[in-house]
Order: C-alpha cells, then structure tokens, then sequence
C-alpha cells in the first residue's frame, strides 16, 4: 500500500475564497521548493505508517500544508486536516500565555512569590521563587517525571496520573535544585505549577480557562486533555518502530507542561496571530510579548514557553516536544515573519530535524550568517598511541564520550548508543568514518588537563577533557558500602563495591552498574552520584543528580 498523502478538502466556496492565497502562494514558493518540500514530508514514512502534519506560514499568509501517512493503522485511517496530534512541550508557550493574559489584566505578577497562590510549597525555603522563575525554567524546582524514576515508577504507565499527584509530589520536597534565578534548568514541574496558579486565580480548572481561551482565538480543535480515557474525535494514535509499528500508551493526565491536542489548522492559526493577525481577545502588544525573551529577567534564552536562539547565523525562536511517539516543533524566524510547523505521530520522525531541513529549502543562502569555525587546529602535532586515546572525555556540560577499540578500530560510543568508528586524517586529527565532516583532535600531550577537540562545520570546536585514572587504595572505594535514604522521595539506595572501581547500585527499583571515573562521583546509566563528606573525610551521605534533578540529598543510615 502507498503513504497516503492528503490536502485540506475545500467546499466549493471555500475553494474559490482561497484560489487568490494559492495565485499569492506560486508566487512566494517556486514549483522547485514546493517540489523539494513534497519530497521531504513524503519520504518520513512509507506505506502503512504513521506520519506527519508540515504547515508553514509567511506573513500572515498559509504557504504550505500538508498531510501525510496515518493517524491510526488498525482501520487504516489517514492523516487529514481534521486530525490532532499530541505536541507534548510545545503546549508550554499556550500555558504561559494564560499566564501573560493574567498578568495584563492585573491579577498577577511575574514577581510574585508562587507561595502566594501555593502556600503548601517549600515552606521552610528563606529566599524567593517568583512565577518569572516557572516561566524561564530558573526555579531549580525538581522535575517531577524525574523524581517519579528515582522512585521506579514510569511516568507515563502510571495509570491516572494528575497535576494533583504532581503538586502533592512537590509538596514533599525540602530543597532546590539550586537557588532561583542563578541559572537554567528545564523542568516540566515548573508549567504544571503554572496551570496550578491560572486555576487557582481564575476559580476554573486550568483545561476550562486555556479552552475558553483557544476558542476566542479561532482555535477549535486545541484543547487540554485531563482525562486520557475521554472520547476524542479524530485523535491519532501514537507509534514507535520497534521491528514493526506498535503503539506507544499514556495512561496519564498531566497537561500544561504538555498534554495539548490540536491540529495543524488550529496551529496555523496561531501562527497568523503571532505574524500579526489581530484578535480583539489579545492585544497586538500582548502577542508580541509572548514572543519575546522577559526584559530584564536573568534568563534570556527562554521566555514564556519558548525557547530563543540562532540557525546558521540567523535569530529564530523554538520550542520542541516529544511525549511517547508523539512529537513536533515550531520554528520561527521573526525577522523573515516565517513559522515552520512539523507534529507528528511517528516516533522515529524528527521534527526539529524536519524543521531545519524545510528552512534550509525556504531561506535563500545568502540570508544565512553563517561562522567559519576551525576544523582542525592551526599545529598538528604527532599521532597519539592508540591506548592513549582510549578513555572517557567530559564535556563543560558534564556529558561523557568513551573512545574504545571496536573489531581494531577506534571508535566513540556515547550512552547506549552504538559506537562510531573513526579513521586517522594526519598527525593528531581524526574524522568520523560515516561523516567525514566531524572531525577530531586530541591534545594528550597536555600535562594540565589532557583534552580533545571536536570540529564541524558551522559550530565552534568543542572542548572535552580526558578524564585520568582515579589511584586509590581499595579501602577507599570499599567506604562508600552502605545504604542512604531520602525521604522528599522515601527510597532507599544501596551501594557495594564489586572491585576494580565498579560499583552495584540498587536506585530506581533496579540495580545498576556503576563506575568511579573521577575521585567521589559514580556514574551509572542516568545517574551521577557526588559523594559527601564531613570535615574529618568521613562519607556523611550522597547526591543524586541526573540531567533535571541536582544534589538530591541522601542520608547514609
């Protein structure tokens, strides 16, 4: 069977309203572009497949919508305008507009203390978390889908799972991340604890208020769902690849930090809105705000659910969200008034991915600012030995990257991830065999800090440090058997020594293997743990951290 592939159906009217947009359409996309366009949607899947929605708007104006594979493969049912798709995180930038709509109507303020409206919270925290702190991410509250794994639970099979069990969750936290405001750390807790203050502002569920809200806006089709057993029409299913396509279930029904279905219709909509189209629901102004990092806030590379950086030189705004198989982007280049839209059901689509790709076909090169980084050190020095090179490097962002000998090749492997091999260019340099473009040098010979430096094309090299053999007697590693316990989470960790700086973790309801790479950390598959010690040297207890959660305090019994 072939990928089906749809258009919006027109009405005759409506056809005949919109052949002036499609004349206005030739002339902004060529034959060409549309062509390469078609091409790239249809090749994200083939025959019976889930698929995708790609709308892209320009000035107000719809150029490009289109249809493919399909919403759900048990009765065959295609992809077509009328079909909603779950866009996970990028339901944030809608939560944080409830909250902008609350904030021009006088009845809160960004620097509000969330106590405020959620006294039940960090009751013992001194210092201040302000709402401005859950819209930029910089609140150091904990996520709670992390916190969920310590405690072994898979977020999205835990059957009912509510912001109610969420807010009861953060209620039994002591401590912060870090202290709000000083950094960046995303964490959906923050926009759950968003939809917790519209709600209680409002006096209406958060669901009811954003609803309201999406059909004053000419959204009809957009909605938070609240309870994942409700009846939806023409909802897709969402599936992964897993030798053959099965669906990927959520039984839960958190929202606001994501949970919102909608269709590419409605997204466009929005998309019009922001490019200028006027609403007398929000004002021009209070649009434009939305789209805007906050002035004056610590955090400028997030705003109110959005997320702001550069694409070859050029500014754009984005946001990405991915629940399950479920996913989709938004790109906008503000400057261009140019919105590129991909949702999709099929989880081995990316969109951000996607996304890129379809700007690269609608921006003219010559519109690009593109750097020209290095790709290879001014001085090649000599070839390193081989076992030289092997090791772990980290990255400033704490990020591992393993080089090992692969069937006698040297080979990176990151994670899980299966390795990728590297051949040697000359001297100290080295590229990647399947992409000739990544390329590699590596400083041994640095007496302070031996390092790599990865280089590609467009991006400035990167910096990773090769981490040294830890040299300690065995009564060293031996001291950190025991059990630790937390009780903002009530799990148990229990750590004994397996020899050679390996480690037996019992976290998360399963044991793990773990590994000292450096001198009081173990890393072990999603964690890091950070070894205290009291003034005398004595281990006094752990930190747990993984990318959402820091310093997670556990006692040693």
């Amino acid at each position: 069977m072939n990928a089906f592939c749809t258009y919006r159906p027109f009405s005759l009217l409506l056809f005949l309203l919109l052949l002036t947009n499609t004349r206005a359409l030739s002339q902004s996309l060529s034959k060409a572009q549309e062509a390469d366009l078609d091409q790239l949607v249809m090749e994200q899947s083939e025959g019976l497949a889930p698929g995708l929605a790609v709308g892209i708007v320009k000035n107000g104006v719809i150029l490009y919508e289109k249809h493919h594979g399909y919403a759900e493969l048990n009765h065959e049912i295609p992809i077509d305008p009328r079909t909603r798709f779950n866009i996970a995180s990028n339901a944030k930038q809608f939560t944080a507009l409830c909250i902008l709509k609350l904030k021009a109507e006088g009845k809160l303020n960004l620097k509000d203390d969330i106590r405020k409206y959620l006294p039940e919270l960090y009751k013992d925290y001194e210092g201040k978390i302000t709402v401005e702190h859950l819209v930029t991410h910089s609140s150091g509250i904990r996520d709670i889908y992390n916190l969920l794994g310590i405690q072994g639970k898979v977020w999205w099979a835990t059957n009912g799972l509510d912001n109610q069990d969420g807010l009861a969750l953060l209620t039994q936290q002591k401590e912060l991340n870090f202290e709000p405001g000083s950094q960046y750390l995303y964490s959906n807790s923050n926009y759950i604890l968003l939809t917790e203050i519209v709600s209680r502002i409002s006096g209406q569920s958060f669901a009811r208020y954003a609803k309201e809200l999406f059909e004053s806006l000419g959204m009809p089709n957009t909605e938070f769902v609240t309870n994942y057993m409700n009846r939806m029409p023409f909802k897709s299913r969402p599936y992964a690849n897993w030798g053959k396509w099965k669906e990927y279930p959520s039984i839960t029904d958190v929202h606001g930090d994501g949970g919102l279905f909608t269709t590419l219709e409605d997204q466009m909509r929005w998309e019009q809105l922001v490019q200028g189209q006027t609403t007398k629901v929000l004002s021009a102004a209070l649009v434009k705000e939305s789209q805007q990092p906050i002035p004056n806030a610590p955090i400028q590379s997030y705003g109110y659910g959005l997320e702001f950086s550069s694409f070859k030189g050029l500014d754009y705004t984005y946001h990405d969200g991915a629940t399950g198989a479920y996913n989709a982007s938004v790109h906008r280049f503000p400057s261009l008034q140019l919105s590129i839209l991909v949702i999709s059901n099929n989880g081995q689509i990316s969109p951000n991915y996607l996304a890129k790709r379809c700007a690269n076909i609608l921006i003219p090169a010559n519109q690009f600012r593109t750097k020209n980084y290095p790709q290879q050190p001014e001085q090649l020095t000599v070839k390193p030995e081989r076992n030289a090179i092997l090791g772990y490097y980290k990255s400033p962002e704490d990020n591992l990257i393993r080089f090992q000998e692969t069937d006698g090749t040297l080979a990176w492997k990151i994670g899980q991830n299966r390795p990728f091999p590297f051949n040697h260019v000359k001297g100290n340099l080295y590229e990647m065999t399947e992409n000739n473009k990544l390329r590699i040098s590596f400083h041994l010979e640095d007496t302070d800090q031996p390092h790599m430096i990865i280089y590609y094309p467009g991006s400035e090299p990167r910096y990773h440090s090769k981490l040294l053999p830890v040299e300690e007697p065995e009564s060293y590693f031996k001291a950190l058997n025991g059990n630790y316990y937390n009780d903002e989470v009530a799990v148990e960790v229990e750590i004994e020594f397996q020899g050679d700086k390996n480690y037996d973790v019992l976290i998360d309801g399963g044991r793990s293997k773990a590994l000292m790479l450096e001198k009081d950390i173990l890393r072990l598959s999603g964690y890091v743990v950070e070894i205290q010690r009291d003034k005398q040297g004595e281990i006094k207890g752990i930190h747990v951290n993984d990318n959402r959660i820091r310093r997670l305090n556990f006692q040693r019994k």
